[in-house]
């Protein structure tokens, strides 16, 4: 069985650490959305700006933005690995590039 490039592997890698670290995020508001308002439904743990009870807790609050810059980070590690991707590639028959 032949190896991953190491770019790959180093890709997954940091593909699984940030889903890992985003569901242990979501648990952790989740559980306090809970103990706040043990109805709640997850739509209004993910947009609590109508739930007082929720948009008013600090701590829901600072657990909710860990939550947002873990997936913003998430998000802007993909670009930059698309980035790096597409660069290395660049003309090749992978890329879409008619002349090879």
């Amino acid at each position: 069985m032949q190896s991953l490039p190491p770019e790959i592997e180093i890709a997954e890698a940091l593909e699984k650490l940030f889903t890992v670290m985003v569901e242990q995020q979501q648990m952790k508001v989740g559980k306090r959305a809970k103990a706040l308002l043990p109805d709640c439904t997850w739509e209004e743990v993910m947009n609590p700006d109508g739930v007082p009870e929720l948009h008013g807790d600090p701590y829901f609050n600072y657990e909710d933005g860990i939550l947002a810059g873990t997936i913003a980070a998430q998000i802007a590690v993909r670009a930059e690995l698309r980035r790096l991707w597409d660069k290395k590639t660049e003309g090749s028959p992978l890329s879409g590039d008619p002349s090879h």
